[in-house]
């Protein structure tokens, strides 16, 4: 989730700022409220919880299946300033701290969505199926059909955005991996090249960062690679740098 503006550069005006989220790593968009909202996630990411960032308000709102829909309820008679929502450190609780501040005097509340009195989600281990409300995603650049990124495949087991349940705070996610084979793509240009824009191939700089001795004997060659892995990369056999 993030806070920002359409457009082609970023806008700070309070009625220009909205709140986006974004169901597949950043790739698209949609727009989940008007307004920029501090906001937490609950339930291992099932469970979302925003109020108004900016100005003062009552409400608080939340939503249980990814956006695709939202609920709101009054916080208060008497509206505050909203300064954070935060929940345990590792998201997986179904209840947060809402603190602020209500003219000079600090206030601060208990917010426990487990009175939602949702289920528990079933058919974690079939994830896919009709049955089952969860689905695997494989995060994507949206470049590579094979959906590989650093090397490697990953593929995680989520809620389903339609499921009415909830993970619980107990869930464990199944993550599955797999090494890809490498491409050009897979590898950066050695310190002493560069590449330009668009073009994979990379070619000596000669820009000073790699002494050159102006005067070469027989047994002062040596031969470097143009090429290294991108740190972080695990990618296996494939296209390999020419030596």
């Amino acid at each position: 989730m993030g806070t920002g503006n359409v457009g082609p550069y970023l806008r700070f005006e309070p009625d220009q700022t909205n709140t986006y989220m974004s169901r597949d790593g950043g790739l698209t968009w949609v727009e989940a409220h008007k307004g920029a909202f501090i906001y937490e996630f609950g339930d291992h990411g099932g469970l979302i919880v925003m109020a108004d960032d900016i100005r003062k308000t009552k409400l608080v709102v939340f939503s249980w299946n990814e956006g695709q829909s939202w609920y709101d309820f009054e916080l208060s008679d008497v509206p505050i300033e909203v300064d954070n929502i935060v929940t345990e450190p590792n998201a997986t609780s179904t209840k947060f701290l809402l603190y602020g501040t209500r003219g000079d005097t600090g206030v601060m509340y208990h917010l426990d969505f487990e009175t939602l009195s949702q289920p528990l989600c079933k058919g974690v281990w079939a994830a896919d199926s009709v049955s089952s409300d969860y689905e695997t995603w494989i995060p994507s650049d949206g470049r590579s059909t094979d959906k590989c990124m650093l090397g490697r495949q990953v593929t995680y087991t989520r809620r389903k955005q339609t499921s009415e349940c909830f993970n619980g705070e107990k869930f464990e996610r199944p993550v599955a991996r797999k090494n890809c084979a490498c491409t050009e793509e897979n590898f950066e240009c050695e310190m002493g090249f560069t590449r330009k824009v668009g073009s994979m191939e990379c070619k000596f700089a000669d820009d000073g960062q790699v002494s050159v001795p102006m005067k070469c004997t027989s047994s002062d060659y040596f031969f470097t690679d143009a090429h290294r892995k991108v740190i972080g990369d695990s990618c296996e056999g494939g296209w390999a740098p020419q030596k």
